[in-house]
C-alpha cells in the first residue's frame, strides 16, 4: 500500500524516535543523527504526479512560476526565503539602534517626473483621475526632512514601467533612507557599518572596511565602467564607492545639458562657481556602492541652500 506512494503525498507516522547506528548517520541532513521507528502510519492525502522535480531535475522558469506553490518548497527557494527575513530583521535592528524611525509613505499619489514612466491607477470616484504608484518615496520623505524627522528608512515597494533587465523589475523593494545635517562622509560610515553588521549578522562573515573609494572618471577611464569589479584573490565580497559623479550630461538629442541623476543634487563645493560656464566639467556629491560589479546602493546629497 505504501510502496505505490507517490512523491509530496501527506502522511501521519506515529513510533519511536532513536538514535540511528553509526553507519546510517548523515551529516548533510537537519535529521541525520536519529531516525522513526514507525509503529503507525496513516495516509492523509494522495498526492497527484505533480508536474516539477523538486530535487534534481531542473524545470523551466514557465513551469516553475506556473506551479510557485510548488517551487517555493525547493531547499533553496526555502533558504532564500529565510536569508531574506533575516537581512530584513538584521537591518531594521541595526537601523533603530542608529536612531532611524521606520515610516511608511502612501502608495498612491500625484504623478511625478522622475526616471521612468508610472504604472497608473484609474479613479473610481473622480472620472478621468489617475493615480500614480510610486517610483521612489523621494518627495515623502524629503517632507519628513522638514517635519524634522531627522533619520528615517523603510524597505518600500517601489514600481517602474521600463523595459527588464537582469537588475531592473517592474516592481522591487529597496531599502529607502534619508538624514538631515549631513555630509558625504556620514554616509560612507553609516552604510559601510551597517554592510559590516548585515554580512556578520546574516551570513557571520567579516567584511574589512572602510570601503576602497574611486572617483567616476577614474572607473570610467580605468574599466570603462561605473560600476567595476574588483578582484581580490583574499576577499569573496568586493566593495567599493564610486564617487564624484558628473553633475551633467550632454543630451545631443535636446542639444542641452541635463542632470546626471537628478535636478536636486548638490554639486560640489569646488565647481560652484563655474557651473554656468563650464557645467560638463562640474562633478556632483552624488556615490553608488558596488559590490562584485554590481550597484547596490546609491544616493547624494541634496541641494539645500541657495
Amino acid at each position: 500500500e505504501f510502496g505505490q506512494l507517490r512523491k509530496e503525498s501527506v502522511i501521519s507516522l506515529e513510533g519511536k524516535v532513536q538514535l540511528r547506528p553509526k553507519r546510517d548517520i548523515n551529516k548533510k541532513m537537519p535529521t541525520g543523527e536519529i531516525e522513526l521507528s514507525a509503529e503507525t502510519i496513516t495516509i492523509l492525502n494522495e498526492s497527484a504526479i505533480i508536474p516539477l522535480d523538486l530535487e534534481k531535475i531542473k524545470s523551466t522558469e514557465e513551469v516553475r512560476l506556473k506551479y510557485r506553490y510548488l517551487d517555493l518548497r525547493r531547499d533553496n527557494m526555502q533558504k532564500n526565503i529565510k536569508l531574506r527575513h533575516k537581512t530584513a530583521k538584521a537591518i531594521r535592528d541595526f537601523l533603530d539602534n542608529e536612531n532611524f524611525l521606520e515610516i511608511e509613505t502612501p502608495m498612491m499619489a500625484k504623478s511625478t517626473p522622475e526616471g521612468a514612466r508610472d504604472y497608473l491607477i484609474p479613479s473610481r470616484v473622480q472620472k478621468g483621475k489617475f493615480y500614480a504608484l510610486p517610483q521612489s518615496p523621494q518627495l515623502f520623505k524629503q517632507l519628513l526632512m522638514v517635519a524634522g524627522f531627522d533619520k528615517y528608512f523603510q524597505m518600500v515597494r517601489c514600481f517602474r514601467d521600463e523595459d527588464l533587465r537582469s537588475d531592473r523589475q517592474p516592481e522591487f523593494t529597496q531599502i529607502d533612507m534619508e538624514m538631515s545635517f549631513i555630509e558625504e562622509e556620514d554616509i560612507y560610515s553609516l552604510l559601510e557599518k551597517m554592510m559590516k553588521h548585515l554580512f556578520k549578522e546574516v551570513l557571520d562573515v567579516e567584511i574589512k572596511t572602510p570601503f576602497p573609494r574611486i572617483t567616476h572618471k577614474e572607473a570610467m577611464n580605468k574599466y570603462h565602467t561605473d560600476r567595476p569589479h574588483l578582484k581580490k584573490d583574499t576577499h569573496k565580497y568586493s566593495f567599493l564607492w564610486v564617487i564624484d559623479f558628473p553633475l551633467f550630461d550632454y543630451n545631443k538629442d535636446e542639444k542641452r545639458f541635463v542632470s546626471t541623476h537628478h535636478p536636486f543634487t548638490m554639486p560640489k563645493d569646488e565647481d560652484l562657481k563655474n557651473i554656468e560656464k563650464t557645467p560638463e566639467k562640474a562633478k556632483s556629491k552624488a556615490y553608488d556602492l558596488v559590490l562584485n560589479g554590481e550597484e547596490i546602493a546609491g544616493g547624494s546629497i541634496r541641494i539645500h541652500k541657495e
